[in-house]
């Protein structure tokens, strides 16, 4: 049994942190409890069996810092505040350009997972063969979670007000020599404090108690063909169990009647939404082919074969020189969030959004003044739109990820203790999940309007199993066994990976998401995490000094100099792709509000200049003079990932001093050199080409997990070690 607790401080949380202010940190709870029993029983001396079960629960509690905080209240914030003890807390507070107040938008959370697993492996050798049978079952729980999702709150600041009230007369912006929009004056911060958001959510807690389970089945042999040659090949079924919810709290969506779907046991209910009132009635039913199905709200995928092949194979008489290769196909568990997002959808969760525009006859009238805080007081009470569910459908046909790997490898040892390694290594994945939008607002230059298919609706987060990913790579290694006092290892990997999105989620470089969720074709592009070229070196050597070389006679002297290890790390890679954005919804369907980033989907034109200047500093990574505008309610033509950021470089060294206490006593000093030459490894650059600080860095690479934590972005560390064995 392990129990972790520890404080997650603001902007450290792995997943999207609320804000870099402290205050609003996440205090996590975990507890992981395994258990297993191996029973591995031999019937001859050629028949042998492995029997395993196990147990495996994770349990998390996830409070924020300020939670039980009755700020809302204080502030007079009406229609955010329930009855439900999570509910009471800082709202989220967005301000354009500047950094945001409030929690974690999922947190607080808890729940439980237990996994239960049994694997058993026939093994029978047979001559040169040797034959695997076996089976691997397994049941996931997710029993009684509850995740926040902006249920106190969220009011977002962009300046927008500000700007159109503090537009300048015609006759003074020719005397300042420019013209609308140049002359606009608009800022987040005066926004808020004439307490007028562009627009607001209030959201809900997600209850979850789901089931899913994995039946693997697979036979294998190994084949002695010769002494020098032996295959590998065996044939491998999966299949993915359906997710279901205890309660069926799940819904989807049915895009061919533009009707809501309901869980159910019998059949599926379809559901229509009333524009008007935001609420949802039955309008007749649907079979999905099974219970199952019709409780997952997804049909099954029962074709997951796969077959894997490889080989060894040493073809000179001496056995320096060895030949491998091999191709497997694997299929991929679409994780639990993903198949639980169903349970975050209407009719058991809503939300309540508006805007700016609902707000401006309640200010034309004077019944709102501004600076008096009253909008903000009453955004989420009275001046709100219809109650807009926020949907996040589910592919009804949706297949297992199919993943394609191959390879061949060449090593040769050579005199002295070395080895050298070349191969080729390749995959390919097909089906991967991804999240486009079937509803985003189709935009027409000529009409000058944006209307999405089913306008009762906002935009969907829709996850289908239409991504593709391709890499090559070539590897090279020489490594040197430990002889005489050194040992090296080196690598280099020279690789090009291609994809139509490089996670099924938003990552802190990349949303994603499509710009255009009609040309899909248009986001296949270099992977967030192509990284061409990639060295590294590692060593450790003994210095002679005492043995081979400088050998004095006086034992004081020998044991100051004798037993010196010198040893350390070298990495050197290239920088990471990143897409350009332009904020300001000149398409009218931008998507930052579907993805729940704040960060524009939109792209900027490229006007043919170069992206980088010739000497490219963090003051000036990129120029702006390669970007333009695209037109009102039209997609710009910028590709996604088409820009490269900084390279990364970084070499940690170590001295270390053995001394010799007795037969089994040792005493270990160290010092230890984080990032030795202090080399900045820089973040990539703001990349809204709408922003004046477009092309700018202002940031190293983000710590592996939080400040002083290590990681190619921290500053030179110097660590000091005593350590005693015995």
């Amino acid at each position: 049994m392990n129990r972790v607790h520890e404080l997650l401080p603001s902007g450290t949380s792995s997943r999207a942190a609320g804000t870099n202010v402290p205050g609003y940190g996440t205090i996590t709870h975990n507890q992981y409890q395994m258990a297993g029993l191996d029973w591995t029983h031999s019937f001859s001396p050629t028949l042998l069996n492995e029997l395993k079960l196990g147990y495996n629960r994770w349990q998390i509690r996830e409070n924020i810092q300020d939670q039980g905080n009755p700020i809302a209240q204080q502030l007079g914030l009406q229609g955010i505040v329930g009855t439900n003890p999570i509910e009471i807390g800082a709202p989220n507070l967005n301000f354009s350009g500047y950094d945001s107040l409030g929690a974690n938008n999922t947190d607080p959370q808890s729940g439980a997972v237990n996994t239960f697993q049994v694997a058993d492996t026939l093994t029978q050798v047979h001559g040169s063969h040797s034959m695997a049978y076996g089976l691997d079952l397994r049941s996931v729980e997710r029993g009684n979670f509850s995740i926040d999702s902006l249920t106190r709150g969220e009011f977002n600041f962009t300046g927008t007000v500000t700007g159109g009230l503090g537009e300048l007369p015609a006759g003074v912006s020719q005397l300042l020599g420019c013209n609308p929009p140049a002359c606009v004056l608009g800022n987040s911060i005066a926004d808020a404090l004439l307490g007028f958001p562009t627009f607001w959510i209030d959201g809900f807690v997600q209850n979850i108690s789901g089931h899913l389970g994995e039946y693997d089945f697979f036979a294998q042999d190994t084949w002695k063909v010769r002494p020098n040659l032996t295959l590998i090949y065996g044939l491998r079924y999966e299949y993915k169990g359906l997710a279901t919810d205890k309660y069926d709290r799940f819904a989807n969506f049915d895009f061919n009647r533009g009707l809501l779907m309901v869980a159910g046991r019998g059949a599926v209910t379809l559901e229509n939404l009333d524009p008007m009132t935001g609420t949802f009635s039955p309008v007749g039913v649907t079979y999905l082919g099974s219970t199952g199905a019709n409780r997952s709200l997804q049909k099954p995928d029962r074709n997951n074969l796969a077959p894997r092949f490889g080989f060894s194979w040493q073809p000179f008489a001496r056995p320096s020189t060895v030949i491998r290769g091999g191709y497997g196909m694997f299929y991929n568990q679409t994780f639990g969030d993903v198949f639980f997002q169903k349970s975050a959808n209407p009719p058991f969760v809503q939300i309540e959004a508006g805007n700016i525009g609902a707000a401006l006859p309640f200010v034309g009238s004077g019944m709102i003044a501004p600076g008096s805080g009253a909008l903000i007081q009453q955004a989420l009470a009275g001046i709100v739109g219809p109650t807009f569910p926020t949907m996040s459908p589910f592919q009804l046909n949706f297949r297992d990820a199919q993943i394609h790997e191959w390879s061949l490898d060449v090593q040769r040892e050579l005199p002295g203790s070395w080895l050298v390694d070349l191969g080729y290594v390749g995959t390919r994945g097909l089906r991967m999940p991804r999240e486009v939008d079937p509803n985003q607002p189709r935009p027409d230059p000529v009409t000058q309007t944006a209307i999405s298919p089913f306008p009762q609706y906002a935009g969907f987060s829709y996850t289908e199993s239409s991504g593709a990913s391709i890499y090559h790579a070539m590897q090279v290694k020489v490594e040197r066994h430990y002889s005489n006092g050194l040992a090296i290892l080196g690598a280099y990997t020279f690789s090009k990976s291609m994809d139509t999105n490089s996670s099924e989620f938003t990552t802190s470089r990349d949303q994603n998401f499509p710009q255009n969720s009609a040309n899909l074709a248009a986001e296949k592009a270099l992977s967030d995490f192509n990284y061409r070229h990639r060295l590294s070196l590692s060593y450790v050597y003994l210095l002679p000094f005492g043995a081979t070389l400088w050998r004095p006679k006086d034992p004081k002297v020998k044991l100051l100099i004798a037993d010196w290890q010198l040893s350390g790390v070298l990495m050197l890679q290239s920088g990471p792709p990143f897409t350009p954005q332009i904020s300001g919804d000149l398409s009218h369907a931008d998507e930052q509000n579907v993805i729940g980033t704040g960060l524009p989907t939109d792209r900027p034109n490229l006007t043919g200049a170069s992206f980088y200047p010739s000497n490219p500093t963090p003051d000036q990574y990129l120029l702006p003079s390669a970007f333009s505008a695209p037109a009102p309610y039209t997609f710009g033509n910028a590709g996604r990932n088409i820009l490269v950021g900084p390279g990364i470089g970084t070499w940690d060294f170590a001295l270390i001093r053995r001394l010799p206490l007795g037969e089994k006593k040792m005493l270990e000093f160290r010092t230890e050199f984080f990032n030795l030459t202090n080399h900045p490894n820089f973040d990539i650059p703001r990349r809204d080409v709408a922003s004046p600080s477009f092309g700018k860095i202002f940031n190293t690479l983000r710590p592996l997990a939080g400040p002083a934590s290590g990681g190619p972005g921290e500053p030179r560390q110097v660590q000091f070690a005593l350590r005693f064995e015995w």
